[in-house]
């Protein structure tokens, strides 16, 4: 198990060099490092990756004590290159370790059709330590599915406070739930089953975060979280089915932030406390889907939020309330509300559903449009009548982002400064880049502008050219809304780049920012370019790049072509009737490609074809990882096998999950 020689004096190395972190110096001599209580150094080895706190165990006996009482264990098998070491590690340092308290155990692994009795074993081994914190990151096969039960100890833990779990499996409650310390818990893309069990774990009395994330919950037609102390929700896209529906009770009466999003053709209604402090809400207009229901859904649920200080609201939830003037008449009034912020789409400040909402706002203080603002009529004499009665006595500060600098974006501006009477800033973000004199020539006309407060100043920001970002994450909590680039893109030191759940809707400034000059790191994953038939990533440091699950949209089809060409890893899955295809350069050293096999038959000769042209592409790797689906669909297609690729440089190929049959054409 602790066999690897060579790595256990870095191991030591890192120690040190984490102490030296700690206490901010570099005099450290050996006999004062050994000199350090154990608590410290136990604290010490949470910052090393559990395989290297392991190999501290060779130094000497007190390292020998010390190893066995690691309190964070974390295993990833993504980090071991074959499938049999990771599985001999995690058994060989679970048996290692003794059996003191346990911080965490964090387990992400594939899950084979025999691997129940052993992960679970692994699961019970944690608990029995009084584990405190659980996350469980289990991915299987979905054709066919895998059934998987987990252990009935998670849910008789005394000690634990938080349970993340993460899994494509169906998600089975055992009648019995027993977990009074619980606070946190995160359940993403599980499968829910219709029986009453959830709503037992759902309602565990400590219970303080919730997180329910793509999951499904076709089975059950009533969902109710009764934990007494909740006070954060977040939900994101509960599927039901096509024809069916979700109702989600939300009973907690301390719940202060709630985060909710997803689109009503497949999602539920909630029934919402009157004591959240802060709420998100991105209901998305279907297309062609029962836009009245959806309507009367978004305007529920503003009802049930009568009470919340700080409300984000995405423009599709109050688009298709537009044409419903019933709704509209019974708008309900926010007392409370004191800052109110529209995010990522453009708003228009004719918007009826603006006016309307803005009225019954009478103490807000900060408005903040995210996606900019414009008017949509150009008669530049156009005011709101009424005035809203926040312009008049409360609104002090309006921020406007990725402003265009356009006639009907200034004209905008022009009606709020000449209506807010008592504002006191107004916060101007451009989002287009601008020669330096002409940003002079901008401020001078905004100046100009006629504003009904005299105490009102406007600040100016342009802040796309942002110099000293090194990396850059968008996570939406969902696939929100469409991420729209500047045309002018200035990140020279961006080294790492994450677009997760965004779609993409125009290519040329978006493939500005997949070229940044430093970037080294572009991870793509369940993104949307329904637009584009082309993505060139152009990224000339490019070293690694991850793409999962590039949805293009049906009957569509989009090539990604990678022109970096020092790029040395590429990880790629994706299921081909829904993705693309990748033009991959020949620098590559490894290389992990997973292409599931349709389900419609028609279909297989296409992802054939896809396959056969990644492996083609492919040719120089040296290190090749396959899941068996990817080559399945080519085992009837002889004119491909007749011109399969030769592999002059692969020296290690890996086969992964699936049994391999050692007949299998293709693998011969």
């Amino acid at each position: 198990m602790m066999g690897e020689t060579g790595e256990e004096m870095d191991a030591t190395v890192l120690v040190s060099s984490k102490f030296r972190e700690l206490i901010g110096t570099q005099d450290l001599s050996c006999e004062r490092f050994c000199d350090l209580p154990d608590a410290i150094l136990l604290h010490i080895l949470e910052f090393l990756s559990t395989r290297a706190a392991v190999r501290m165990s060779v130094l000497s006996k007190r390292w020998r004590h010390l190893s066995r009482s690691i309190p964070s264990l974390v295993f990833n098998e993504a980090s071991f290159f074959e499938r049999s070491r990771f599985l001999n590690f995690v058994e060989g340092a679970l048996s290692f370790c003794d059996l003191s308290p346990l911080k965490v155990f964090s387990l992400s692994c594939w899950l084979a059709v025999d691997d129940e009795s052993r992960v679970n074993s692994w699961i019970d081994a944690a608990i029995r330590r009084k584990v405190q914190e659980l996350r469980l990151s289990l991915i299987a096969e979905t054709h066919p599915p895998l059934k998987y039960t987990l252990p009935c100890s998670i849910f008789r833990c005394e000690t634990l406070v938080e349970f993340h779990l993460e899994s494509l499996l169906d998600f089975r409650v055992p009648s019995f739930v027993c977990l009074p310390n619980l606070k946190v818990l995160t359940l993403h893309y599980v499968r829910f089953g219709g029986d009453n069990s959830l709503e037992k774990l759902l309602s565990c009395p400590s219970l303080e975060e919730l997180s329910l994330k793509g999951c499904w919950c076709h089975q059950i037609e009533v969902l109710n979280i009764r934990a007494p102390n909740l006070l954060k929700l977040l939900i994101d896209k509960l599927f039901a089915g096509s024809d069916r529906h979700c109702q989600v009770r939300i009973h907690g009466a301390k719940i202060k932030s709630l985060h909710y999003s997803g689109t009503y053709g497949h999602d539920h209604t909630i029934s919402c406390p009157s004591s959240p402090v802060e709420a998100i809400i991105a209901v998305f207009n279907p297309v062609a889907k029962k836009p009245e229901q959806c309507a009367d859904h978004v305007f529920k649920l503003l009802k049930d939020l009568s009470n919340v200080e700080h409300l984000t609201l995405f423009y599709g939830g109050l688009q298709v309330m537009d044409e419903r003037q019933d709704l509209l008449d019974s708008f309900p009034v926010f007392r409370s509300l004191t800052q109110l912020k529209w995010a990522i789409s453009p708003m228009y400040l004719d918007f009826r559903a603006l006016q309307i909402m803005l009225k019954q706002c009478p103490c807000l203080r900060s408005l903040v449009f995210a996606g900019g603002l414009i008017k949509d009529s150009e008669m530049d004499g156009w005011t709101w009548d009424p005035v809203p009665q926040c312009f008049l006595s409360s609104l002090k500060e309006i921020r406007i982002c990725n402003f265009t600098a356009i006639d009907t974006a200034l004209l905008a501006v022009r009606v709020l400064l000449r209506t807010a009477e008592v504002l006191e800033k107004l916060f101007i973000h451009c989002s287009r880049g601008y020669r330096n004199n002409f940003r002079g020539k901008l401020m001078k006309r905004l100046m100009k502008l006629p504003r009904a407060s005299d105490q009102c100043a406007i600040s100016l920001d342009f802040r796309e050219e942002c110099s000293a970002c090194s990396s850059m994450d968008f996570d939406f909590f969902g696939w929100l809304h469409n991420l729209r680039v500047p045309s002018l893109v200035c990140l020279p030191n961006l080294k790492v780049l994450t677009l997760y759940n965004v779609g993409f809707e125009e290519v040329n400034s978006l493939e500005k920012l997949l070229s940044c000059p430093s970037l080294g790191e572009l991870s793509l994953k369940y993104c949307g370019c329904r637009q584009i038939e082309v993505l060139n990533v152009g990224a000339p440091n490019l070293l690694k790049l991850t793409i999962v699950h590039f949805v293009v949209g049906f009957n569509r089809h989009c090539q990604v072509r990678i022109h970096g060409a020092r790029i040395k890893s590429l990880d790629y899955y994706g299921q081909y009737d829904r993705d693309h295809t990748i033009s991959c350069p020949s620098s590559l050293v490894e290389a992990v490609i997973v292409v599931f096999n349709p389900v419609e038959r028609e279909k297989s000769d296409q992802c054939a074809n896809c396959i056969f042209k990644l492996l083609k592409d492919l040719s120089n790797v040296e290190l090749l990882t396959l899941f068996y689906n990817s080559l399945k669909v080519m085992d009837d297609r002889k004119d491909l096998r007749n011109s399969f690729p030769v592999f002059h440089s692969l020296t290690q190929l890996k086969w992964d999950i699936s049994p391999m049959y050692l007949d299998f054409t293709a693998l011969q």
